[in-house]
């Protein structure tokens, strides 16, 4: 019995070396939940707790610790080789200067001795960069020359001030075509765009390039089965003061201007329709308000998986700032404390529009980008417009397993997103996974194709950045196949009277297309509350028993009390049981 109750700590002392400690509390906190729901550990949600658990262990090498184990086993075979050998004098070379130009040699690489007539061999070169193709089209005018190739265009524009100087800017298609300002491309109510950069394809097919005499540039693009438009060819027109920027600017972006972590559970839809049939991420609005045991236990399900639900909230206007003050004060945005969503003509954001919007998160130009989201569903008896809802760390977490490079490639190279209407200019970069330090655990997620701009543009290394947008193109296009997967997507219609509350920096929302008019409304009240003030409230939740009866905090301090107690309990019962057969031993031998 004192060794089984030892190794029943091994699992916790296993889970508390290789994760970090809001992964490891956040597992215990789930786990715990789930084992005192289910009858037996064949049950579902504990099941998908344990299987998430193993993934995420496994999930987390350390690169250097492969990388010193091949060296320790180079170095282990180096010696016992040495050790098999047949022994040799000892003999004390004497020491020769030492070119510090010269790299020193790998230690647990075994040296051979050199032949002095031997010649020396030659060092391989390093490999040089990849060339781009050369330029199988040309279009000379007054303003410029401009060639292209299947990958890349090049600007050479005449200078007015000066005869015969140019300005050359090499150009990524993938980069022109995802640049296009056309109404077609970008919302000219909203100033947005209306497609993706992973709608398009990775090397979009120019036919036609020219520069006008006023400066401006046109691209003819090709018709191509994937895009915006599939089927239909498209012209591009650029601006001559875009185009005399992209030549002249060391750094060049459209509507350019000069946290606290939170521990997630990373769900996909069985592991999250599971807990909503164990009744978990659901509360009634009374009890919301009255701030008892029922609040904690949502504030707490909100923490850990970023998505819960009120229900039966009144049906008026002012009612999300009492559901979202409870938490804490909401946060002032260009768009006020609260905000209609709400189909209208001529809209500012796509959001108040009937149509598809996509999955993405809220504000991403924003500082600081919104923590919590809040919808009180106030009417919405249109055909369609169900909500959709995917978890950003889970689909960083897969997309991690299955293709690390990709992984890393999202976590270092940056998009941009602005807004720029009604006299509100924003902008900020963001990576798409914003990770642990070196690439490592997803934290948060940043993602929204409406509200992108350009990739920023330099003056310098065009071929690079030519090659970091491939890249960043074919990750993201990974990225968004994960987040849109069905097993990974949860599909709900709001009702009047619901509210839902989710986690902006984790959680991505969107929505289908409804039937705006005909009779049918679809009305959305919402706010945002920052990161900061959330964590400030479930820091307070953390205080133990403020109800006299067990809280979420409370709860998991009894948990890890009664780990380290079991510990140090089957420690002590196994040093008597240890003490008890050596005394039966002595006995024996006495006898």
């Amino acid at each position: 019995m004192a060794r089984a109750a030892a190794l029943r700590a091994a699992p916790t002392a296993l889970l508390s070396a290789r994760c970090s400690p809001a992964t490891l509390g956040s597992l215990r906190l789930w786990q715990h939940h789930a084992c005192r729901t289910a009858a037996s550990p064949s049950t579902p949600a504990v099941t998908l707790a344990n299987q998430l658990g193993a993934r995420l262990l496994h999930a987390t090498p350390s690169r250097r610790v492969e990388a010193n184990t091949k060296v320790e086993e180079k170095a282990g075979a180096s010696v016992e080789g040495e050790a098999t050998s047949k022994p040799k004098k000892k003999s004390k070379p004497k020491p020769k200067p030492r070119n510090k130009n010269k790299p020193e040699a790998d230690e647990n690489v075994e040296s051979k001795p050199t032949d002095p007539k031997s010649k020396p061999k030659s060092k391989s070169k390093p490999t040089a960069p990849e060339k781009l193709p050369p330029f199988t089209h040309k279009n000379e005018s007054p303003a410029g020359l401009v060639e292209w190739n299947e990958r890349s265009l090049k600007l050479a524009r005449a200078r007015d001030d000066k005869a015969g100087t140019v300005h050359n800017r090499s150009l990524s298609l993938l980069w022109l075509r995802d640049a296009c300002p056309c109404p077609r491309c970008v919302d000219p109510h909203s100033g947005q765009k209306n497609f993706s950069t992973t709608d398009l394809p990775a090397r979009p097919a120019l036919e036609h390039a020219e520069l006008a005499e006023d400066g401006s540039l046109r691209l003819d693009w090709a018709a191509t089965d994937a895009g915006p438009n599939p089927g239909e060819s498209h012209t591009s027109v650029f601006p001559a003061a875009e185009v005399a920027a992209w030549t002249t600017q060391l750094r060049w972006e459209r509507s350019q201007v000069l946290t606290t972590d939170a521990s997630v559970m990373p769900w996909d839809r069985a592991m999250y329709e599971g807990a909503l049939a164990e009744g978990r991420c659901r509360v009634a609005y009374e009890d919301w308000l009255a701030g008892g045991a029922a609040y904690d236990r949502a504030l707490s399900d909100l923490l850990h998986t970023g998505l819960i639900f009120v229900t039966g909230v009144p049906g008026g206007e002012a009612e999300v700032e009492r559901i979202g003050e409870r938490i804490g004060p909401l946060q002032q945005t260009f768009y006020g404390r609260t905000w209609d969503v709400r189909s209208k003509p001529e809209a500012e954001n796509v959001a108040y529009t009937s149509q598809f919007l996509g999955l993405h998160q809220d504000l991403m130009y924003h500082d600081p980008v919104p923590g919590l989201q809040l919808l009180h569903c106030l009417h919405n008896d249109c055909a369609g417009g169900e909500s959709l809802f995917s978890h950003g760390v889970r689909a960083a977490l897969e997309l991690r397993m299955s293709s690390p490079s990709k992984y890393r490639t999202l976590t270092e190279v940056p998009a941009s997103y602005a807004y720029n209407k009604n006299g509100n200019h924003y902008h900020r970069r963001h990576a798409v996974i914003r990770a642990t330090h070196g690439g490592g655990i997803p934290i948060e997620t940043y993602w929204a194709p409406p509200f992108q701009t350009t990739f920023l543009l330099r003056s310098k290394d065009s071929d690079a950045q030519a090659r970091n947008l491939a890249r960043w193109h074919d990750a993201a296009s990974a990225f968004q196949r994960i987040l849109e997967s069905e097993t990974n997507k949860v599909e709900v219609k709001l009702r009047p009277g619901e509210c839902v509350i989710f986690n902006n920096r984790v959680v991505l929302h969107g929505r289908r297309e409804f039937a705006a008019g005909g009779g049918g409304e679809r009305w959305l009240k919402g706010a945002y509350i920052t990161a900061q003030t959330f964590m400030g409230a479930y820091q307070h939740l953390l205080q133990p028993h403020r109800h006299g009866e067990e809280t979420a905090g409370s709860r998991l301090t009894k948990l890890v009390q009664e780990s380290v107690a079991a510990r140090a309990t089957g420690a002590e019962a196994a040093e008597q049981t240890e003490a008890a057969e050596q005394t039966e031993t002595s006995n024996a031998e006495a006898a």
